[in-house]
């Protein structure tokens, strides 16, 4: 990785440096000299391959395919390193100065290098609001021409991108033939591959995954890189571009609902259409469920049905472990995960 191997060349010479340094300042001979700067050298290469993997995995992944790259991402990045490698010119200067060793040089440039990066990924994440700060947003951004767009396209927005639902659909051949999805999408699953909650970021990182994996196999998205300068909130940003464009908006995201239906837009709940054709169980059906573990509240119990739906059942937990238990259904709703039935046990 170019990175890491940079910040082991930069160790490595300040390991030479350093060792160098060392032997001078003691009058080593020969012998001890090349030992000497052979020991830095390699602590320095040691140094910069932890070093460079820590940084590595705390900024993320660093690589993304070019047609992925929009004008105002690589402008960000631009802008944001160039501010990285000034910062650290601030700490190199008097570093510099103040230490007056021949290892200040190696030293600055290693912490240029990795203030350039943090800047390069920070400024690649940030690429929207990075060129509406500059006022370049309107030039960079290419808006997609309503007329342009296939008359039966749908738009997805965050909540929707991240729903295995729409996935599902896309590998059975069921969506709409052009799929609109907008920059300012990306841009906000991009920072939730940053977030510090693992299972959000690693649920974004999936999401990415599959995107590629559609955008290879089946030619049905397009990125809409225009911009929404009416308004700077996300969830109206993406009412207002889904009004331009005149396409069906699919969302699971409530407050995205509401606001469509309010102007009038064409759109698809992703929930009430999951909570319409998941398998109903009535209050007052009997099932059969194997109860394998103990549930959240006291006395409770939880089995699972033949299509993985959780069946918690009250006050069963004397019987956990029994198979093929009868219950009877109370309640069921459903979840991010799956359908969620409450049940108790049958009198028979």
């Amino acid at each position: 990785m170019l990175f890491l191997e940079g910040l082991r060349l930069l160790l490595v010479f300040a390991g030479v440096v350093i060792g160098d340094d060392i032997s001078t300042t003691f009058n080593y001979d020969s012998v001890d000299r090349l030992l000497a700067v052979s020991i830095c050298v390699l602590a320095g290469y040691l140094i910069g391959g932890i070093l460079g993997r820590i940084i590595i995995k705390g900024v993320g992944e660093t690589v993304r395919k070019l047609r992925d790259v929009s004008a105002a991402e690589i402008l960000g990045a631009s802008v944001l390193a160039t501010s990285g490698l000034v910062f650290a010119a601030a700490i190199d200067t008097p570093l510099i100065l103040l230490l007056k060793r021949n290892y200040a040089l190696p030293v600055a440039g290693v912490i240029a290098w990795v203030f350039a990066y943090i800047g390069l990924r920070v400024g690649s994440a940030k690429a929207t609001q990075v060129s509406n700060v500059i006022g370049l947003t309107k030039r960079l951004a290419k808006d997609v021409d309503p007329n342009d767009i296939d008359p039966d396209a749908i738009m997805l927005d965050l909540s929707s991108i991240m729903d295995r639902t729409i996935w599902v659909l896309a590998r059975s051949n069921l969506l709409a033939k052009e799929v609109i999805v907008p920059r300012i999408v990306l841009d906000e699953l991009n920072l939730l591959v940053e977030s510090k909650d693992p299972a959000v970021s690693r649920r974004a990182n999936k999401t990415l995954e599959v995107l590629d994996y559609v955008r290879e196999n089946l030619p049905i998205i397009t990125v809409a890189e225009s911009s929404v300068f009416e308004t700077d909130i996300f969830e109206e940003k993406i009412v207002t571009l889904a009004s331009k464009l005149k396409v069906r908006l699919v969302t699971s995201d409530s407050r995205i609902v509401e606001l469509a239906t309010k102007q009038g837009i064409a759109i698809t709940d992703i929930t009430g259409l999951a909570n319409e054709m998941a398998p109903e169980h009535y209050i007052g059906e009997r099932l059969k469920v194997d109860l394998v573990k103990r549930g959240t509240q006291e006395g409770q119990s939880v089995g699972y049905l033949d299509d993985g739906d959780m069946v918690v059942v009250n006050d069963s937990s004397h019987m956990l472990g029994e198979k093929n238990i009868s219950v009877e259904v109370i309640q069921s709703r459903r979840t991010t995960q799956g359908l969620l039935v409450f049940a108790k046990l049958t009198s028979d």
